[in-house]
């Protein structure tokens, strides 16, 4: 099974949350497109985060300072710029491109921009919090900077200098063991949540190797947002969850499993898979209309988009029939938290899964190689375009 298992990078990652933190908005021929959360806002901003871990791994992993000066008799010289520097300032760079909406040209006159997500009920990452954490102990939210090392910012400081005594500060922050045992606990959770997942999907898998997986995600309609309790969502999707053992009508499935999260425009948001032991026809028409009779008509189900590297894996337009597609969606899906991560709760579960099943003597044979159902065309996805799902879902068929 290892060998399926890829191990990802942190642009996958970021990768995973630019896919994920999308939802459905009517447009005038009654479909739908995604849309990107406004939690998010676009993909500059998942870029930056994506630097800005760049950044501090780069501190910790170094001993350099951004600038080497030169003490003379007619004042203070330049001697090098180092690679630390050039990400400061291109750190710099995006953060108000970002903020501002602005063109890339603009190199004056800037601050330091952090992010709050805290908000939006999530927890950034342990790199990102301890670089806003430093950024402000040193106050550089009101510093103004040029991009110019030598540029005096007051009391006779240079900017340089200020940017080396940031990164001085931010490594040996780096280096607490306090720090470092954050960074360790949430790699072992999201770790350990994908173990389980594994062994939950290899049973199903190795008890019916035509294993089939339809994915959707289910969530709140925008009018009903503000309005729903953890507690009350909590109820609706356990009892989503209670009718799928019990109601044939549902298709009889032999397992699910679920992660939550969570976006300003729809509340709290289910990523969902069903696996069926035998190819059935869709279920989401059917599912829809139980998430929103659950909901008690304040319920909306979409099909979430697939990053571009799973069309290759898998063709099926609902659901996944590949192995290894389904340890891939659910990898990137448990390990991205230790990027971005709905803050956790002392009374529910932010993933589940369902019963683990009973072992079966069947050998599995030829997987991941059943022919796919329809054909998912890729999809190319830019920052504030929206994708027409209802074409998507009426084209390629087989």
């Amino acid at each position: 099974m290892n060998q399926l298992v890829k191990k990802l990078t942190t642009r996958d990652l970021f990768e995973s949350i630019w896919h994920n933190y999308q939802f459905p908005v009517n447009t005038h021929d009654r479909n739908y497109s995604l849309v990107i959360s406004q939690d998010i806002q676009n993909v500059q901003v998942l870029v930056c985060m994506e630097l800005e871990e760049q950044f501090v791994e780069n501190v910790a992993k170094s001993t350099d300072l951004p600038f080497t000066f030169e003490k003379t008799l007619q004042g203070t010289d330049l001697k090098k710029e180092n690679r630390l520097g050039k990400l400061f300032y291109e750190m710099l760079r995006l953060q108000n491109a970002t903020e501002a909406n602005q063109g890339w040209s603009n190199k004056h006159l800037i601050t330091f921009k952090t992010r709050n997500f805290v908000q939006h009920k999530y927890e950034v990452s342990e790199n990102l919090n301890i670089l806003y954490a430093v950024a402000g102990e040193l106050n550089l939210h009101i510093a103004t900077f040029c991009y110019d090392p030598l540029s005096k910012m007051g009391e006779g400081l240079l900017e340089g200098e200020l940017i080396n005594s940031f990164v001085t500060r931010l490594r040996e922050t780096t280096k607490r063991k306090n720090f470092k045992s954050k960074i360790a606990e949430r790699k072992k959770e999201s770790s350990q949540s994908f173990t389980k997942t594994k062994r939950y999907i290899s049973r199903l898998y190795a008890n019916n190797p035509s294993l089939h997986g339809e994915r959707m995600a289910i969530c709140y309609r925008n009018e009903f947002a503000n309005s729903i309790t953890p507690s009350e969502s909590n109820g609706h999707l356990m009892q989503f969850l209670a009718a799928l053992e019990t109601d044939s009508m549902l298709g009889s499935p032999s397992g699910w499993w679920w992660k939550r999260e969570y976006m300003t425009e729809v509340s709290f948001r289910y990523d969902l898979i069903v696996f069926f032991n035998r190819a059935v026809p869709p279920m989401y028409d059917t599912y829809s209309q139980h998430w929103n009779s659950v909901t008690r008509n304040r319920g909306l189900c979409f099909i979430p988009p697939i990053p571009p590297r799973d069309f290759q894996r898998c063709g099926t337009l609902y659901g996944y029939d590949n192995f290894e597609s389904f340890l891939s969606s659910t990898q990137r899906m448990l390990m991205r938290d230790t990027i971005l991560r709905l803050e956790s709760s002392p009374i529910f579960d932010n993933f589940g899964m369902g019963k683990f099943p009973k072992s079966v003597d069947v050998v599995p044979h030829n997987f991941g190689v059943q022919p796919p159902l329809y054909h998912y065309p890729p999809l190319q996805i830019e920052s504030g375009a929206g994708i027409n799902v209802a074409a998507v879902n009426t084209s390629g068929l087989t």
